[in-house]
């Protein structure tokens, strides 16, 4: 009797932004994993109204994988996470492969993740994840350099724009995206931190990349400076939930320290402004942001952040 393939589930979540679905469906039309697994593709709408329906379904004929739809009613990235694993667990899946709506895959890129998955034995693995700013006028976006790793090597914390994982994680552990982080965003970093401290091995693969596209909204200092400090007050918020008030009271200090370090660098910006205006920019985005995301620590000890995906 021959054993059972391993299946692998790409989960899929979208509201509202069906150019960008189109594109990242297009991606991942002709993914294929490796050989001796399966693999299939759900789209988990998170409009009520099924606004995503007719660009799942126009895709249909064009897939190699199975593509399924669902709708996930209630608002909020965990909602629609925790719907693709249930699905997962429904159709015994034994791994969940996620990446988001304005993304897009690069060739093989599932056959790199199972691969590597086969290699290492690791509970997750992520791969690059390149930035492709739109060209726009007086943007502020400032283009992270790609990281080196050696193959394999081992990661603190894995992410879902770009994992693949075990469904050991949510059958045998019980762990779930936190509702609680569903409008604020960093439910992926909870839910890995959780993983990762229950023993879970995470793992690189330099041959998995998926490219997302940076809008010009999201070039502007303004956006950046939100997600500064929302992404810094929902790590204060998780550590408060994990592992109690006494835990998180280091960020009373860290937090005024990195603001006291983002204004000490205030004066010198007319200096970098004779460098050049990237020079000016560079160092004015570093001195907001550290100001901007020691706010966010404050306010994470009071349990409050920005709910930018409302």
């Amino acid at each position: 009797m021959s054993l059972r393939q391993p299946h692998v589930l790409i989960g899929l979540s979208t509201f509202r932004r069906n150019p960008l679905l189109d594109r990242c469906l297009a991606s991942l039309a002709t993914q294929q994993p490796c050989p001796g697994w399966t693999a299939s593709v759900l789209v988990v709408d998170n409009d009520h109204q099924g606004s995503a329906r007719g660009m799942v379904d126009a895709w249909q004929a064009r897939f190699s994988l199975p593509l399924s739809y669902e709708i996930e009613p209630e608002r909020g990235i965990s909602m629609a996470r925790n719907r693709a694993i249930a699905h997962a667990l429904e159709t015994g899946a034994e791994y969940i492969a996620i990446l988001d709506d304005d993304e897009t895959a690069d060739e093989g890129w599932l056959r790199h993740l199972t691969e590597a998955v086969l290699a290492t034995g690791a509970h997750a693995v992520t791969g690059p994840v390149i930035q492709e700013p739109v060209a726009c006028a007086g943007s502020w976006w400032q283009q992270k350099p790609l990281p080196q790793r050696p193959e394999h090597s081992p990661m603190p914390v894995v992410f879902t724009n770009n994992v693949i994982f075990s469904t050991v994680l949510v059958r045998d552990w019980g762990l779930r995206f936190d509702p609680r982080f569903a409008l604020t965003g960093g439910s992926d970093r909870a839910f890995f931190t959780q993983a990762r401290e229950l023993g879970a091995d995470y793992r690189w693969s330099n041959q998995a990349v998926v490219r997302e596209e940076v809008p010009t909204e999201r070039q502007r200092l303004t956006w950046q400076l939100r997600r500064s400090f929302r992404s810094a007050a929902a790590v204060v918020i998780f550590e408060r939930r994990q592992y109690g008030n006494l835990a998180a009271l280091r960020f009373l200090i860290k937090g005024p320290l990195r603001i006291l370090g983002g204004m000490l660098r205030l004066p010198l910006l007319p200096i970098a402004r004779l460098v050049g205006i990237q020079a000016w920019k560079r160092s004015t985005f570093k001195s907001f942001s550290a100001i901007a995301s020691g706010l966010g620590m404050l306010a994470g000890l009071v349990n409050f952040n920005i709910k930018m995906y409302r």
